[in-house]
């Protein structure tokens, strides 16, 4: 994580007990006595920390053994080695948490274990517990549960456990010799209904881990969420904090608005109001993101049950403290990447950055320079585009400001702005020049441009022809400088042929070739030049057309071709009325590519096969989930189905529906391409299969399509009525 090097040393709580020296005066004082607790009330108060001290149970016994394991790492000098975590699974019911701290002999499990507020950890800093509660806490969620210690070469089984009468007991089981290295492992039994929970629970609070244990049992959840996790989008870190959220939901607001602290590898969120502190600017981006804080431990004091924070007014401070320093932080960080850029185009795509990244807003958008120099006056419109007014450009002139459409070569429309989003070409119209050369000047100034950049949007200043002088005037402005602007009349054309009633203008023989953009879906002028190459028609809009009717569809034209192993060639769009300007020898039309590919494609049975099983890919897909249970199943033909569905590469199922859908039936039908039937449907074996087991299909209706959760919590479950269908109809 970004912020896992941090400093370790900030002022604020300390974990260590402290014991403060009270000085009171009494006044006839006759006689005193002392705060106890009865023997008789002793199981009332562990049933009061058992049942009341956490509020979520499973959280709980996870929390406290995963952090007592890495303070023992810590407390044996190995503070990098991960613990081992074994996760439950329907066969072995089991939450387990290992170390390899020094281990305890049996007087030292007996000293912590049984007695509630002991902690080995009252001395220190550097690790988290120190209540002497979260040992115990197993008890929050079970009755007993199994404490192994390997120490001084031998093994020593204990059984902790709370009786019908609510009193705490410890039983040896045995003490062995053992060459196993040393350290504690907590055994934990959770109940059948629970083991997904417990799972669940366990990812959200491993994320934040460091360093990430090593993990055993049902780890495919556990594996899958994290890569999520690890690659989540994080918009801005410092070297203790970062602003992230997770890629899935990476356009979702955070309505919750809430930060968070990470200490000792624990996570407690809190509001600004909970602080009493108000920043409407950081308020705006934890609206977006989530804020994680790393703390040193120690420095902020939590609850008893580690469950939340202890605003006391220290606590508060300290983290009053912190935020201030991040708001000052992100704000020097986007000042620093501004006066990196190279020029004044490059500072304005920045700020445009993180205007949409929510960083800078419509009230500090102007408080930004460039290298000590101020900038544009800029606003953001309701698109969140950064613009600047015309009024601001030419406080002292009289110009227009025009954008240029470069695919209709041909003015769009007259604007009161200029945006600055993205790379912006505005050019310089004094009209010093014969007007029939304007649309080529304009294209020339852009190519040279766009040869460096992908997108360009051009703008031009209009000044009237009889006021050259403000023209020039505006040139040595400073704004015109921010602008990078180019004078129309700098750019050399050769000599255009005037158009007139009588005749006709010569027509180019250059062609504008494009090219796909595959992340913004759309045909963009090349960088580079090409002269040869294969091509689609498309539009003067950019669109493709005849062959394709949008650019999705060339998309999913090309994923089925790339999912059948075909070597698909660069394709380039041309503007359909300029084809006939192509050279017959250098280009080539994709369209007989394409028509060559498909039926070389759809000869193969195989794939023929995969094409029809694609159209029925979600019962497929639910049913080849239960390959995680197909060691239980008794009948063979559906374990040999399973395991050759199991086998099928999703991502190439979702490709081969293209031959379904109704773009991919014109296409074939365009070629005159006719698909043969199946021979080796994986969809017809199953349907020979499944009207013995309807409970299977209503399941995974219940469950949404979510098979995956289903296996998890009812795969034993589902394997009992599949062999005890197997029995009825004498299957094996």
């Amino acid at each position: 994580m970004p912020y896992t090097n941090i400093k370790q040393h900030i002022g604020g709580y300390s974990l260590i007990p402290q014991v403060t020296q009270n000085s009171i005066t009494s006044l006839g004082v006759k006689d005193f006595a002392y705060f106890s607790i009865e023997t008789e009330n002793v199981p009332h108060i562990i049933n009061v920390l058992r049942n009341e001290l956490y509020s979520n149970k499973i959280l709980a016994f996870i929390r406290e053994y995963s952090t007592n394991a890495q303070d023992a790492n810590i407390e044996n000098n190995c503070p990098e080695r991960p613990i081992e975590v074994t996760l439950p699974t329907k066969l072995y019911p089991m939450f387990k948490v290992r170390d390899f701290g020094r281990g305890l002999s049996y007087e030292e499990i007996k000293d912590t274990y049984i007695k509630y507020g002991k902690s080995t950890k009252q001395g220190t800093n550097t690790q988290v517990g120190v209540f002497g509660l979260g040992s115990k806490s197993a008890f929050a969620y079970v009755n007993s549960f199994v404490i192994t210690s390997y120490h001084n070469n031998k093994q020593i089984v204990c059984e902790a456990h709370v009786d019908e009468t609510n009193y705490g007991k410890l039983n040896l089981i045995s003490i062995s010799d053992s060459d196993e290295e040393s350290g504690i492992e907590i055994s934990v039994p959770i109940k059948e209904n629970d083991i997904y929970d417990v799972i669940n629970t366990a990812v959200d609070f491993y994320k934040h881990f460091n360093p990430r244990p090593v993990f055993k049992g049902d780890t495919r959840l556990m594996n899958e969420r994290l890569d999520a996790y690890d690659n989540r989008y994080i918009a801005m870190y410092g070297e203790d904090w970062e602003l992230s959220r997770d890629t899935s939901v990476r356009y979702v607001r955070n309505f919750t608005s809430r930060i968070y602290a990470v200490m000792g590898n624990i996570v407690y969120g809190f509001s600004q109001d909970d602080i009493e502190y108000k920043n409407d600017y950081l308020n705006k981006i934890v609206y977006m993101y989530n804020l994680y804080i790393n703390l040193p431990i120690g420095s902020v004091s939590h609850t008893p049950s580690r469950e939340s924070l202890q605003f006391t007014h220290t606590t508060k401070e300290v983290l009053r403290h912190k935020l201030d320093s991040i708001v000052s932080e992100i704000k020097s960080i986007i000042q620093s990447e501004i006066d990196k850029s190279e020029n004044y185009c490059d500072a304005y795509k920045i700020i445009s950055r993180h205007v949409q990244n929510d960083f800078i807003n419509e009230d500090n958008i102007n408080d930004y320079t460039y290298r000590g120099e101020k900038l544009l006056p800029l606003y953001i419109d309701i698109h969140r585009n950064i613009n600047v007014d015309r009024k601001e450009l030419f406080p002292a002139h009289e110009a227009s400001i025009k954008l240029y459409n470069v695919y209709k070569h041909r003015i769009q429309k007259t604007v009161d702005f200029i945006c600055l989003n993205d790379d912006t070409l505005v050019l310089l119209n004094k009209h010093d020049f014969p007007k029939n050369q304007t649309s080529e000047r304009i294209i020339q100034a852009y190519n040279l441009l766009k040869n460096k950049n992908d997108s360009v949007y051009v703008y031009i200043i209009d000044f009237d022809k009889s006021d050259l002088q403000s023209a020039e005037d505006f040139l040595n402005t400073t704004n015109a400088k921010h602008l990078n602007i180019v004078d129309l009349s700098t750019i050399h054309v050769d000599n255009v042929a005037k158009r007139t009633r009588n005749s006709v203008q010569k027509k180019s023989a250059k062609v504008s070739v494009f090219e796909f953009d595959e992340i913004r879906l759309r045909w963009t002028i090349c960088k580079d030049a090409c002269d040869g190459g294969y091509y689609i028609p498309i539009s003067t809009q950019g669109y493709p057309v005849d062959i394709f009717d949008c650019s999705m569809h060339y998309t999913y034209t090309i994923a089925f071709l790339k999912a059948n192993h075909i070597d698909v060639p660069k394709v380039y769009g041309v503007i359909k009325n300029q084809i006939n300007k192509l050279d017959n020898t250098k280009w080539c039309a994709f369209e007989d590519f394409l028509n060559q590919s498909l039926t070389n494609i759809l000869s193969n049975q195989d794939t023929v096969d995969l094409c029809y099983d694609a159209y029925y890919a979600l019962d497929i897909v639910n049913w080849g989930k239960l390959f995680q249970i197909s060691h239980l199943i008794t009948n063979c033909e559906l374990k040999d189905l399973v395991k050759d569905i199991h086998d099928i590469d999703s991502n190439m199922m979702h490709n081969l529906i293209f031959v379904h859908s109704g773009f991919g039936k014109a296409l074939l039908e365009r070629f005159g391409i006719v698909i043969p039937d199946p021979v080796n449907s994986k969809h017809d074996r199953l349907e020979k299969i499944r009207k013995m087991y309807p409970m299977i299909d209503a399941l995974f209706d219940v469950a949404s399509c979510s098979g995956d959760c289903v296996i998890e919590r009812y795969g034993d479950t589902i394997a009992q009525y599949i062999n005890n269908v197997n029995k009825l109809h004498h299957i094996k």
